[in-house]
C-alpha cells in the first residue's frame, strides 16, 4: 500500500512539473518579438541566435520586421558572420546582446554606431504592447546621455538617459499636426518641428546622441497605423 500511495504521489508530481512546463512554453510562445533598424536597411546582414540556430534579421524600411521567436533564451543576441572563422570557432561573431523584458510584446531597436573605424550596434528593448504604449499616443525615448526636455503641444517632460515618456497625441478623429519642441537639462531649444498624431495610430520619436561631439541630438519617428 505504502508503495502503491508513493508511485501516485511522484505520478501527480510529474504531471504537475508538466503542466507548469507547457504553461512556461504557452506563455513564451505566445510572445510577440520584433526588431527595427534605425535608419533605412542595415549594410551587411545581420543575425540572432536560438538556441544552437542563428536566423537572418529580416528587416522592413521603417517598420517592425516580421516575428522572431527566442524560445528558451534570456538574451537577445546580435551577431554577423565571419568571412574566415577558425576551426574552432563559430561562423558568427557577436556584436551586441540585451536582456529580454518581461512583456507580451516586444521591440528591440538597433541603431549603428562606428568604434574604431569598425561598424557595430547598439540593441536597445522595449515593451510594445498597447497597454504601455497605446493607440493615439506618442512615445518619445531618449537613447542620449544627457537629459532632454520635450515640449509636445501643451505638455513639457524632462526625460533622463534612457528613460521614455508616453503621452496622449490628439483628441480630433481625423489626427493633426503638433508642435514638437527639445530642448536641452536647461530648457534651451535645441530642435523643433511639428508631428502628426492620429486616434487610430501611434507615433515613436527616438532621440539619439549627434554625429559629432557637441552637434544637435538626432530624430527618428516611426509611425504605426494599429488596428482596433
Amino acid at each position: 500500500m505504502k508503495s502503491f500511495f508513493y508511485t501516485l504521489s511522484l505520478l501527480i508530481a510529474s504531471v504537475a512539473c508538466l503542466a507548469q512546463t507547457e504553461s512556461r512554453k504557452a506563455k513564451h510562445s505566445s510572445y510577440k518579438i520584433t526588431c527595427l533598424y534605425w535608419e533605412g536597411m542595415p549594410s551587411e546582414d545581420l543575425y540572432y541566435r536560438e538556441g544552437r540556430s542563428f536566423h537572418r534579421l529580416k528587416f522592413k524600411q521603417a517598420q517592425r520586421s516580421s516575428e522572431i521567436s527566442l524560445r528558451g533564451m534570456k538574451e537577445f543576441e546580435l551577431y554577423r558572420k565571419v568571412a574566415q572563422p577558425q576551426p574552432d570557432e563559430l561562423p558568427y561573431e557577436l556584436l551586441s546582446r540585451c536582456t529580454i523584458p518581461n512583456a507580451p510584446e516586444i521591440l528591440f531597436i538597433i541603431i549603428p554606431y562606428e568604434r574604431q573605424e569598425a561598424l557595430m550596434y547598439h540593441v536597445y528593448a522595449m515593451d510594445d504592447t498597447l497597454a504601455s504604449f497605446p493607440r493615439g499616443s506618442f512615445r518619445f525615448v531618449n537613447y542620449t546621455t544627457e537629459n532632454i526636455q520635450v515640449k509636445c503641444g501643451a505638455q513639457t517632460q524632462q526625460i533622463a538617459p534612457l528613460g521614455l515618456w508616453c503621452m496622449a497625441s490628439v483628441d480630433s478623429p481625423e489626427g493633426g499636426f503638433v508642435p514638437f519642441i527639445l530642448g536641452d537639462s536647461n530648457g534651451k531649444i535645441i530642435y523643433g518641428t511639428r508631428i502628426f498624431g492620429q486616434p487610430s495610430g501611434r507615433e515613436l520619436v527616438f532621440i539619439i546622441p549627434p554625429l559629432k561631439k557637441g552637434g544637435t541630438p538626432r530624430v527618428k519617428f516611426i509611425s504605426q497605423l494599429v488596428d482596433p
